[in-house]
């Protein structure tokens, strides 16, 4: 029954190949419908919950994790500095009042919150449907090495959005609404932010780092098709570090100690792409020289 079933799967033609993709994004559709629906009713808790980042008091909550460590013996004079710069720099609130500016925005930002709402529970058998398109075009090694990498993308980009929405976006928010409101200035301007912008740098932001976090990932992959080993990666790491650190100042902007903060876990990622990449590339080796060795086998038998 299998055997018929994969016959049939490698005997359709282009056009069947059409006719499947457009009935599984028909299903994709149905579903993202019936997350949207199903999301509409909590929507009070989704306001809620989107601001939750806000509320976070970020730099105080690494300043009691340094303080735990050090209570562990863990302390140092960098990390002691570190957690009085995060207390003397953190602020009590996050002043930012929610506001619209037409009539219909409270309606798209109703909708685009929904939207978001149902396309994270819908996730699951959206990537089942990729998933049972490209599997039957897959030889069975490679089918295996696609499961567990769709497996851990998926674990990754959730790790990457819990972290921005969590640490990242309250980081940011906390900086920013508080970026002209020193004693210094006198200009103290109200941070007045449109529930449609809010909502988009939250997106943004999750989407951002749910895709860095691929980043091992996908470092890994290439290696396993044998196009960058990780002595490149090694080779080129200041200049993804320099990279990394831009990236960091962008989403940072004011102080350097909250952009060093935000470039750690990016370079972490970076080193941790290049331990899977080095483990990635013995596998490599052993398995050429596997070849190598049957190879030379099987040309000493054809001679005798």
């Amino acid at each position: 029954m299998r055997l018929k079933r994969a016959n049939a799967e490698a005997s359709m033609t282009f056009l069947e190949h059409l006719d499947e993709l457009r009935s599984r994004l028909i299903r994709v559709l149905i579903a993202l419908g019936v997350g949207v629906a199903l999301a509409f009713p909590f929507r009070n808790q989704l306001y809620n919950l989107l601001l939750k980042p806000q509320a976070i008091r970020i730099q105080n909550g690494i300043a009691d994790i340094v303080s735990w460590a050090g209570d562990l013996g863990l302390q140092s004079n960098a990390a002691a500095y570190a957690e009085i710069w995060l207390r003397a720099g953190a602020s009590g609130q996050t002043p930012f009042t929610p506001i619209f500016h037409s009539p219909l925005e409270p309606f798209t930002t109703l909708f685009r919150l929904c939207i978001m709402a149902g396309g994270i529970a819908a996730s699951p058998y959206v990537i089942y449907q990729i998933w049972a398109f490209v599997v039957p075009a897959l030889r069975k090694a490679e089918k295996g090495v696609a499961a567990r990498l769709g497996l851990l993308l998926t674990v990754f980009f959730i790790l990457g959005t819990l972290f921005a929405f969590f640490i990242a976006a309250p980081l940011f928010l906390e900086l920013s609404a508080n970026l002209w409101r020193s004693p210094e200035i006198n200009l103290k301007p109200e941070n007045l932010w449109t529930f449609d912008k809010y909502t988009s740098f939250l997106f943004l932001m999750t989407v951002a780092f749910g895709a860095a976090f691929e980043l091992p990932l996908v470092m890994a992959f290439l290696t396993h098709l044998d196009i960058v080993r990780a002595n490149t990666y090694r080779e080129k790491r200041r200049v993804a570090y320099f990279g990394l650190m831009v990236a960091a100042a962008v989403l940072t902007p004011g102080d350097i100690v909250p952009m060093l903060m935000m470039a750690a876990p990016l370079i972490g990622l970076y080193e941790f792409g290049v331990l899977l990449a080095s483990i990635m590339g013995r596998r490599l080796d052993r398995r050429y020289q596997l070849q190598t060795q049957t190879n030379e086998t099987l040309t000493d038998g054809e001679n005798d």
